[in-house]
């Protein structure tokens, strides 16, 4: 798992609960795919935003997605859901408009941290104590740098 620094957070079988954690997620190159046949592929991520942003391949946003709302759960970052209608839901409360922002993604070797339930996928599995403090140390630790507070949005 990666931290908003791009620093390396590990997670092995003994540190990471219940959860499924560390996995790479999809096989086909999005640029190779038609725009109307991407909801046919095998997994198709939504993002649910709540405003307009811009993604570069690079990873680099012109807006931190964070909506000013505190339903930045995991810290800062792109949370998706493979289901549209939760994303759609998300946007409108998070944005707290009438019409949602939901954004597309089909991910390409992506990395990311799985926190569903192992042994039931339909829930999210309980990440161990031990993580969650780690994480909460280094957040209050990335909060204070200068790289974050020009990126944070005012207000």
């Amino acid at each position: 798992m990666q931290s908003p620094d791009a620093s390396e957070i590990k997670t092995t079988e003994s540190n990471s609960g219940n959860i499924i954690g560390d996995v790479i997620i999809g096989k086909n190159n999005p640029s190779q795919i038609s725009k109307k046949d991407i909801h046919n592929q095998e997994l198709v991520l939504y993002h649910g935003a709540a405003k307009k942003f811009s993604y570069s391949p690079e990873g680099k946003y012109d807006l931190l997605d964070t909506g000013g709302d505190g339903t930045t759960d995991y810290g800062a970052g792109l949370y998706t859901t493979d289901e549209h209608e939760q994303a759609d839901n998300y946007s409108m409360v998070r944005g707290r408009r009438e019409r949602s922002i939901v954004y597309t993604l089909l991910p390409l070797n992506a990395k990311m941290l799985d926190v569903r339930d192992k042994n039931e996928s339909r829930y999210n599995g309980t990440l161990p104590h031990k993580f969650v403090q780690d994480w909460v140390k280094y957040t209050e630790t990335y909060i204070n740098t200068d790289e974050y507070k020009k990126k944070r949005p005012v207000g």
